[in-house]
């Protein structure tokens, strides 16, 4: 005897997300964007963004620490080239003279 035929409760979700080569999550990403909602939760984000406040800040602070960091084996700090550069352009803003720092 035949089983009977299953019945899914969910509809398939058509949109212009749906034809993409991309992952589930990431097509579930891409619709929480477009509806204004937090990638990672559900919370309203602002405008221009993918995260919400709460998420932003978590993200800030993580690559903050990154950035802040030496490294496990050399003790070299890692985010020197990216802090040289940043003053480099600080200081040409401010006086109008490069100097050659790196």
């Amino acid at each position: 005897m035949k089983k009977p035929k299953r019945t899914y409760s969910r509809k398939r979700i058509e949109d212009e997300f749906t034809p993409l080569k991309i992952s589930r999550e990431r097509k579930r990403q891409l619709r929480r964007v477009k509806a204004g909602l937090c990638v990672k939760c559900s919370d309203p984000i602002a405008p221009g963004e993918e995260l919400c406040v709460k998420h932003r800040i978590q993200q800030a602070l993580q690559s903050r620490k990154k950035l802040n960091s030496r490294h496990p084996k050399t003790g070299k700090w890692v985010g020197t080239g990216i802090r040289k550069a940043a003053s480099a352009v600080k200081t040409v803003a401010i006086t109008g003279k490069f100097k050659n720092r790196f």
